[in-house]
């Protein structure tokens, strides 16, 4: 029986050296042939696609070029904002004739230094209850203390960026205003809600102005 088991063994041990020097033999001759292709040559395309060149290097890069003579061109560039004239500073801007008269005004504006809250409020000389007729509460927050320099300075140059080159020239649009209207600027926080008693009001005065609202 010890024989028997002997033989057994050597018998498996030979198969297993037969085994694995074949499938050695197998990866060497795997290895050979593909070491025998070309260095970073594409060596599978899809079928039908005849526009892949399978000798084309991938570090071979064809840039298209654009043909002046086709009919689609790039947009040309925006053109520059436009400038406004000479700053002046008029003192009777309120009885300026036309919209164009006030450019030159705001222009001078947007160079004057600015000023805080409080800066603006000493100007102002009238006692509380004189000429004052306040309809805010008082309780509101920007009422009770001011507003921080900086939001006071983010807001003006807003206002500033808009004047110097975002106004529509009043020219362009002046055919579709005539006589006198009413003009309501609102659209933030409550003031589209003010906006509806004031229409109310002037329905109820039986009111034929025209009214604008910039909203």
């Amino acid at each position: 029986m010890a024989g028997m088991k002997r033989f057994r063994v050597f018998l498996a041990l030979v198969f297993t050296s037969f085994l694995i020097l074949m499938f050695k033999s197998k990866s060497n001759e795997a290895g050979t042939q593909s070491s025998q292709l070309p260095n970073n040559v594409i060596t599978a395309q899809h079928l039908g696609d005849a526009s892949l060149n399978i000798d084309t290097s991938p570090h071979q890069v064809e840039i298209p070029i654009l043909d002046d003579n086709l009919e689609i061109q790039p947009p040309p560039p925006p053109p520059p904002p436009p400038l406004l004239p000479q700053a002046q500073l008029i003192p009777d801007a309120h009885k300026l004739a036309t919209s164009d008269d006030f450019i030159p005004h705001f222009a001078a504006i947007t160079g004057l230094k600015g000023i805080s809250q409080r800066e603006a409020r000493v100007t102002c000389t009238w006692p509380a209850d004189t000429y004052v007729n306040f309809q805010f509460s008082d309780s509101l927050e920007w009422v009770i203390e001011d507003r921080p320099v900086l939001e006071i300075e983010l807001r003006r140059r807003e206002w500033h960026d808009f004047i110097r080159g975002k106004m529509i020239p009043y020219a362009s649009v002046k055919d579709s205003f005539r006589g006198r209207g009413l003009v309501i600027v609102a659209g933030n926080a409550d003031t589209v809600m003010r906006v509806k008693v004031i229409l109310r009001q002037l329905k109820k005065l039986s009111s034929t102005l025209p009214v604008e609202i910039h909203y």
